[in-house]
């Protein structure tokens, strides 16, 4: 008997209203001048939420629309045809968001009530419920040289309410993986957001360089972002709670893992639901059993636990059956894994639980028993999925192994898509380590199911390596009774989906092979058009259609290409007398399966595939309206760069400019003559200088009078403010208590904090001197600075930005003392007025060998290093060093900032003296150190070269 207490679990699904439904938007925002595909999704078990399945072209009349809820939002964005699939379970869309908007932030959290647009859907008549789309700006470009976890806040951008990022570019050049942040992105909704597919679109560029890599895998028993979670059940003691994920896992004896939508249930142990009901891992029906006549009842919970599905229509995993000499008494959900039963009896030699089935997406996971997740979703990723989670093993008196989280889902949009190298791997199921001295023996975990990754383009498709790999299967312990089959391993995660849309410049390579692959359409850059222009795309061959909206008029179906093989053409003519035209492309599915758990949409759209144009006319000027002024604080004076473009077809000659006041502080440093000419389709920089030298905030509009036609265009008017604060600035510098051993390396930093929270330290920069012991630490760089000099025991360096943590890098030597004090000497602010208070540090040596007393360096022993001879030198010198231990040992030369010039010895050495010989003639004269270090000891000493 695996568990002596009787615990009974009940779990309530959500109802939902009848009629219209939405349940969420994903993506959730928009820009101004770019389209955002989206997809509404309405509740998992509603079929004709949003009518029938089909194209509707949402003109007024038509039987499915999805509108503005307010009448006068029309005014900030045009919605697109919309296709109805799942039947009727959600609908796709594109919001085209026009281009001379301007929200107020790139936060969705941050913006006023005119930019937080509701939603609604239309069906037979039938009004929905409401949801939000927010216009945003595009976060600023995202380059992060270091892996870091994307969305996570500050240089690495943050998530929308529904995981979605607007971005103008974003460059991973760093080596390594880079994860996508499962923070809850909206905490006022019940579930963790953070779990929902990640979509990542950018203006301009997205490009991920060799040796790097953008990941959504599961971890451990947590599915990706978009992908479901299981039961980690590999610690008895502490880990029985349901994993992570899309949907939640299910727990096996605490609270089930939290969904998208909701938190995972204590009493029951049910994983969380997603944001469209659809539940999490749960029990098999009927699992509460009755066990050998006894008056006990077992939750199905700690008979293994089922997965959690990433699909938002499929069906998340079952846990296992309490009943004996079953093998087959669970079928997995479609996508979740499902647990199976136990066996006491022949054919096995001893009490055994069986492996948990492995999750599904685009191949079942596998299972030796029963419960692999079965195939759900489809090619075309329509809608997002990631892939489910694997089963817990069946445990009998000890610990199974965990179900693996599926992989994420993620999806990249860049005009420019470079070097996509993603992965969205499902993870390994955990290995059963547990067998009972009894004889007994528990099941391993199922393997998550590869996710789904997304690419798209306009311009161009770079694709690296693409990663959708299920997660292996969790292995049974080597002490395992010889079985007749390996009941007790889990399975494995089946593989997950691959879509790449746009120009494809190079051959991906896909893993696994079992992947599902798909090309959808794509339509070239154009912007500023004639009347009539050729549209370029691309597609997989089959039958593309175009549709056009006059920004006066409604959505018509312009124009079909069949035929081609991956790239079309066709000549358009733009009709009527508007000068903003909306453009959406469909590619149809030939013969879609409408099997419930794996049908495909009859046409899709694509975020590469849509396209907001404007009637090339005479000059037109445009640049951002609204700039702000970084604040002054001790500097004299602040910059400011916005760009005037010409997008007319005739050059643009800017004749003069004022500003409305003059008297705030702003002047134009360049161009420095005025008139200037911007030929059609270019743009210049105007840098603008901000100073004050009284506190306040200053606004000013900086007037340019051109040749544009267009009266309101004329002065084309640029709101600036800045701000002076001219207070004390009251911080404190302090240095830690560190530690290393002898010959490591080891980061100091240096900790600067403003004790004002309305005062930032942003943009400041200061010169510190810091002291310490010289024969125990040697400094040899600095990360956020420069150092200025390093003496004897002492260095001087430049802090790039006080709200930036200067750390020091220092080699560590063995020593005269077995610590030092940290001092901080003196802190010069330059040009600010700072009052700061310092707190030394201490620096400690580790790893000292103490029998007989600590060792520790003494000048006067056996070890030594030479004054070189002679000194001061011209051209050559000699240096003789002495060594009382075997291993590595290097001799090398730095100027006075700790850059290495030159390595005299680098290798394994015998003790014994040695001499080196020194050319110094590429060098320029001045003072140099030059260092020995053994495996245990650093020494040091300067020389002085003369010319």
């Amino acid at each position: 008997m695996k568990i002596r207490c009787a615990i009974v679990c009940f779990f309530l699904i959500p109802l939902f209203a009848k009629g219209q439904q939405i349940s969420y938007l994903i993506p959730d925002i928009g820009t101004p001048g770019m389209n955002t595909y989206v997809e509404i999704i309405g509740p998992y078990n509603q079929n004709g939420n949003f009518g029938s399945d089909g194209v509707y072209l949402n003109n007024l009349g038509d039987a499915v629309r999805v509108i503005c809820a307010n009448a006068s939002d029309k005014n900030k964005i045009v919605i697109g045809p919309v296709i109805v699939s799942q039947s009727g379970k959600m609908i796709s869309t594109h919001m085209f968001v026009l281009p001379s908007l301007q929200p107020n932030s790139d936060n969705w959290q941050s913006l006023n009530q005119a930019w937080r647009i509701p939603i609604q859907v239309i069906a037979n008549g039938n009004y929905s419920n409401a949801d939000t789309f927010y216009i945003v700006q595009p976060q600023p470009t995202i380059i992060a040289s270091s892996p870091g976890a994307i969305g996570s806040g500050g240089a690495l951008g943050f998530r929308s309410r529904r995981g979605a990022m607007i971005v103008d570019s974003m460059i991973l050049s760093g080596s390594g993986m880079y994860t996508i942040d499962t923070t809850d992105c909206d905490p006022a909704t019940p579930g963790n957001q953070g779990y929902l597919p990640a979509v990542i679109m950018s203006k301009t560029l997205i490009t991920i360089a060799n040796g790097a890599t953008l990941g959504a895998d599961g971890n451990r028993e947590n599915g990706g972002p978009g992908g479901g979670g299981v039961w980690n059940a590999s610690d008895p003691n502490t880990s029985t709670l349901g994993g992570d994920g899309f949907t939640g896992g299910e727990g096996g004896s605490l609270q089930g893992g939290n969904g998208s939508g909701g938190a995972g249930d204590i009493d029951s142990c049910w994983g969380g639901m997603t944001l469209n009901g659809m539940p999490g891992g749960a029990e098999k029906p009927g699992a509460l059993a009755y066990y050998q006549g006894q008056d006990v009842y077992v939750h199905a919970g700690v008979q293994g636990t089922g997965g959690g599905c990433g699909m938002p229509f499929g069906t998340s995993g079952q846990g296992g059956w309490t009943e004996r000499c079953v093998t087959d008494n669970t079928f997995g959900g479609f996508g979740g894994g499902s647990a199976a039963g136990e066996c006491c009896c022949s054919p096995y030699d001893a009490p055994t639980a069986f492996g948990g089935g492995g999750g599904g997406n685009a191949t079942p996971g596998t299972t030796l028993t029963s419960g692999g997740g079965s195939a759900n979703g489809n090619a075309m990723l329509v809608p997002m999925a990631g892939g489910s989670g694997g089963a817990g093993g069946n445990p009998w008196e000890t610990p199974s192994g965990y179900g693996g989280g599926g992989g994420g889902a993620i999806s990249l949009f860049g005009y420019i898509s470079a070097n996509i190298n993603t992965e969205a791997n499902g993870s390994k199921g955990g290995d059963m380590t547990g067998i009972d001295p009894s004889g007994t023996y528990s099941g391993a975990g199922g393997g998550g199911a590869g996710g789904g990754i997304l690419g798209m383009a306009k311009i161009s498709v770079t694709v690296g390596t693409v990663s959708a790999t299920g997660g292996a299967a969790g292995i049974a312990s080597s002490s395992t009774p010889n079985l007749t089959t390996p009941v007790q391993n889990g399975g494995e995660g089946g593989a997950g989906r691959v879509r790449f849309d746009g120009p494809q410049t190079s051959a991906a390579t896909i893993i696994p092979a079992q992947a599902s692959q798909y090309r959808g359409p794509s339509t070239d850059t154009s912007q500023y058009v004639w009347r009539t222009f050729t549209l370029n795309g691309t597609g997989n061959g089959d039958t593309i259609h175009i549709y056009i909206k006059p920004q006066s008029n409604v959505w018509q179906n312009l124009a079909t290409i069949v035929n081609y093989t991956n790239n079309w053409s066709q000549q358009i003519t733009l009709q009527g007398t508007d000068t903003l035209y909306f453009l959406a492309v469909t590619q149809q599915v030939l013969n879609p399966d409408t099997t419930q758990y794996t049908m495909e949409p009859s046409y899709i759209f694509s975020q590469a595939a849509a396209n907001i144009l404007r009637i090339i006319s005479s000059s037109n000027i445009f640049s951002y309206q609204q700039q702000t002024i970084p604040t002054l604080l001790c500097d004299t004076a602040k910059f400011d760069t916005v760009y005037v473009h010409n997008n007319g077809t005739t050059p643009l000659d800017i004749t003069s400019t004022t500003f409305s006041k003059d008297n705030q502080g702003y002047s134009i440093i360049s161009p420095s003559l005025i008139p200037v000419v911007i030929e059609p389709g270019d743009s210049i920089p105007f840098i603008i200088q901000f100073t004050s030298s009284s506190p306040g905030i200053f606004l000013d509009t900086l007037n340019l009078f051109s040749n544009d036609a267009t009266p309101s265009h004329n002065p084309w008017k640029i709101a600036f403010a800045g701000k002076k604060d001219i207070s004390i600035i009251s911080a404190s510098v302090f240095l830690p208590s560190v530690a290393g051993r002898p010959g490591d390396t080891v980061y100091i930093p240096i900790i600067i904090q403003s004790l004002q929270q309305q005062i930032q330290l942003n943009g400041i920069t200061y010169q510190a001197r810091v002291s310490y012991n010289g024969t125990i630490l040697l400094p040899i760089g600095m990360l956020h600075g420069t150092i200025d000099t390093i003496g004897n025991g002492y260095v001087v360096f430049t802090g790039s930005n006080a709200a930036d943590t200067a750390v020091l890098k220092c080699i560590i030597g063995l020593g005269d003392s077995v610590s030092t004090a940290l001092h901080i000497d003196t802190v010069n602010w330059g040009g600010c007025v700072v009052q700061s208070t310092s707190i030394d540090g201490t620096f400690s040596l580790t790893g000292l060998c103490t029998q007989g007393g600590t060792r520790l360096y003494d000048e006067n022993g056996t070890i030594s290093l030479s004054q070189n001879n002679p000194n001061p030198f011209i051209g050559v010198t000699e240096i003789d060093y002495n060594t009382i231990e075997d291993g590595p040992t290097r001799l090398w030369i730095t100027d006075m900032l700790g850059r290495q010039v030159a390595v005299l010895a680098d290798g394994a050495y015998k003790a014994g003296k040695y001499a080196a010989h020194f050319d110094a003639s590429g060098l320029q004269p001045g003072v140099y150190n030059y260092i020995l270090q053994t495996p245990t000891q650093l020494l040091r000493k300067t020389m002085m070269l003369l010319k």
